[in-house]
């Protein structure tokens, strides 16, 4: 039980720095929808180990989708947070391109 307890940290962790993030314990760093799909590869390549080590109901957008947008990437890694007691906060911003206002989703760990 224990060793699988140890084998969950080690994979949230993981999952943790492929979306830039420095740990469980890092509130500081924000992250954006780019920042998600650039994780999208580390994510496929954990995908049978986090089915496995985590329970259903912490898993369900990695379960039932095959191909994963940005916003499927960030609710993985919500899911993931919520098992180990952390949460995923949404901030939107405003960022000026070509005399255009763009909407931008701005996520940190909580």
């Amino acid at each position: 039980m224990k060793m699988k307890i140890e084998q969950r940290k080690k994979l949230f962790d993981t999952a943790l720095k492929a979306y830039s993030i420095n740990g469980p314990t890092d509130t500081t760093t924000v992250i954006t929808r780019q920042q998600a799909m650039d994780a999208k590869p580390v994510v496929l390549a954990m995908k049978k180990e986090l089915l496995t080590s985590f329970p259903r109901e912490f898993t369900k957008v990695l379960r039932e989708k095959t191909d994963y947008t940005a916003t499927d990437l960030i609710s993985i890694l919500r899911q993931l947070s919520r098992y180990h007691d952390r949460r995923i906060v949404t901030r939107r911003a405003s960022k000026t391109e070509a005399k255009k206002r763009k909407r931008i989703h701005l996520y940190n760990l909580l």
